[in-house]
């Protein structure tokens, strides 16, 4: 695009996928810049920047040095704003963490078809919105929810039947499953899974219906109570769970948690509704 060459700052987009570098993706907003991964929301962000270039009181361009006007400066300050979003957002995605083995790097590597998908949804999906920042410069916003990510996934959600312990004789219907995750250095993650202390598998992507996750992801994260209780997948009566360890960055149950949580049917219909919400630590 002739435009962008107007520009003093204009590092040229390149939507490929398989470039190293990235940023980290531990908090629930990580503001790295110049990207973030807004995990209590559900997308990503990054912001653009970028210049006109004067001479002695008049812009040019960049390129040719040639005198350009205002109007045609501006314009290309805010183009090349937006390629320089979505440059970082293309690089945020790729080290999005989507399960406990893998980014989404790692993921597009072993799969083509994915890296054009994920391409065509950055193409299309991000939305951009202009910031002013001043009489020579433009920035842009840029922001990509997870339900795009998750939607280019290779990934099979076949649905099955949580595990169900009958050990107890009456058991309770619970709403929605909150787990406090503080102290145990659990990971956000697209897909993450809730195990027992005896490793079972016991909450994960194999056992939700995946209309409710593209919906709105696989489980909601948070940062103290009073959020998870207000959040609508807890419901009005959650079931109240303490993580006592991690297994791959994910919470561990207790075996007493693990019974009562698992010994109703309308409690595991409900998880499979994606009716979790995990509270974790801020950095």
């Amino acid at each position: 695009m002739k435009i962008l060459s107007n520009i003093k700052i204009f590092p040229g987009i390149l939507i490929c996928l398989m470039i190293s570098g990235g940023i980290s993706s531990g908090k629930i907003t990580d503001n790295s810049a110049p990207s973030s991964v807004n995990w209590q929301k559900g997308f990503i962000a990054a912001k653009g920047f970028a210049s006109i270039e004067f001479r002695k009181g008049i812009p040019v361009d960049a390129v040719t040095g040639e005198t350009i006007s205002l109007n045609k400066a501006r314009k290309a300050s805010y183009y090349a704003a937006v390629e320089i979003s979505k440059t970082s957002i293309t690089e945020a995605v790729k080290n999005l963490r989507i399960d406990s083995r893998n980014n989404m790097l790692d993921i597009m590597t072993n799969n083509p078809e994915t890296q054009r998908i994920i391409s065509e949804a950055i193409n299309k999906s991000v939305i951009y919105m202009n910031h002013p920042s001043g009489f020579d410069s433009s920035a842009c916003e840029a922001r990509l929810n997870f339900k795009n990510i998750i939607e280019s996934l290779p990934y099979d959600f076949p649905s099955n039947d949580l595990p169900v312990r009958a050990e107890i004789p009456v058991s309770t219907a619970y709403t929605g499953l909150i787990v406090d995750c503080r102290g145990v250095a659990v990971k956000p993650m697209l897909f993450p899974s809730i195990y027992s202390d005896e490793g079972l598998e016991i909450y994960g992507k194999n056992y939700i219906n995946s209309n409710y996750a593209v919906k709105g992801g696989m489980v909601s994260y948070c940062y103290d109570d009073k959020q998870a209780l207000s959040d609508s997948r807890a419901g009005q009566k959650p079931y109240y769970a303490n993580a006592v360890k991690t297994i791959n960055s994910c919470p561990v149950l207790s075996e007493k948690d693990t019974r009562r949580l698992l010994s109703s049917k309308i409690t595991r219909n409900n998880l499979k509704q994606c009716r979790v919400i995990l509270i974790i630590d801020t950095e």
